[in-house]
């Protein structure tokens, strides 16, 4: 939040940080940290920081309800955990969490607004109050809205593709292992949208078709714990090999019915001399059975 250029792009106030820790000027470290979780806190809530009046209230009667202090925990832990851990494989996802956080307190502010407007007797005072909450949170939607809006897709799926991975959907059996060619890091994006292959590594091919893949989507795999870098250099040594038997070799070690590709990604390998069987083509992939 403090150095990410989208946020507050204060490089400056990270290193002063850094600087203290390293002088053991704990006092202004324990200060900035403090005030860049206030930043933190209340950016986040908006205008539900309202609803931290009834917060307190709950406070009072947490050993005397059940419901408060499942409410209150699950508050607590949703803003506790994306500050205290990070989780491996994407780190950010962990700041998931905080969407509980954000949606409890909502009900809390909802909840001390209606006190609030049933306290002002006066109507007239409790449109313009009304008014006044609810233009406070308009800003704030526009932006989304604009920033949503704005920009063009991150990534696209084409006809084709989609026509081959429906085919694969109603012409195999729904046990059938699909093996897909490597993700490229380094991928020449053609346009403004990229193709989804070309954009990141993504189940979409299980997804389309409603098959299961060889492997496919590692950064969810990593997140999960199991052990994928096998997985995926047998892939990249399948797409590169150029002998017909160690290519149907290294195929077969992947128990997989079918051979999926986008035109871009075909195997180096003569496929008509390895013994598939070519199940379906278009202009941009290709489907293959293998043995």
């Amino acid at each position: 939040m403090i150095v990410e250029p989208s946020r507050l792009n204060l490089l400056d106030w990270e290193l002063r940080r850094q600087t203290y820790i390293y002088e053991h000027n704990w006092k202004r470290v324990i200060f900035l940290e403090g005030l860049g979780f206030l930043i933190f806190f209340f950016g986040n809530l908006g205008v539900r920081f309202l609803g931290l009046w009834d917060a307190f209230k709950f406070v009072k009667g947490l050993l005397k309800n059940y419901f408060y202090l499942i409410f209150l925990l699950i508050i607590f832990f949703s803003l506790a955990l994306p500050l205290l851990f990070l989780q491996k494989g994407v780190a950010s996802n962990t700041s998931q969490f905080l969407q509980y956080f954000v949606l409890l307190s909502g009900i809390l502010a909802g909840v001390t607004t209606a006190k609030l407007l049933k306290v002002i007797r006066v109507p007239l005072l409790q449109i313009i109050v009304a008014i006044i909450l609810i233009g406070t949170m308009i800003p704030t939607q526009i932006g989304l809205l604009r920033n949503f809006y704005s920009r063009p897709a991150l990534a696209r799926i084409s006809a084709s593709e989609l026509q081959a991975l429906n085919f694969i959907k109603e012409n195999t059996s729904t046990n059938d292992v699909i093996l897909t060619p490597p993700y490229d890091k380094y991928p020449n994006h053609d346009g403004i949208t990229p193709n989804i292959w070309n954009w990141f590594d993504t189940g979409y091919v299980s997804a389309f078709s409603a098959r299961g893949t060889y492997f496919d989507d590692y950064e969810q795999v990593d997140i999960m714990g199991y052990e994928w870098r096998e997985r995926l250099v047998l892939k990249q040594n399948i797409f590169q090999e150029k002998d017909p038997d160690k290519f149907i070799t290294k195929v077969g070690e992947t128990k997989s019915q079918i051979l999926y590709f986008p035109k871009a990604f075909r195997p180096l390998v003569d496929l008509t001399k390895t013994g598939l069987t070519k199940l379906y083509e278009n202009p941009e992939v290709e489907v293959w059975k293998t043995k």
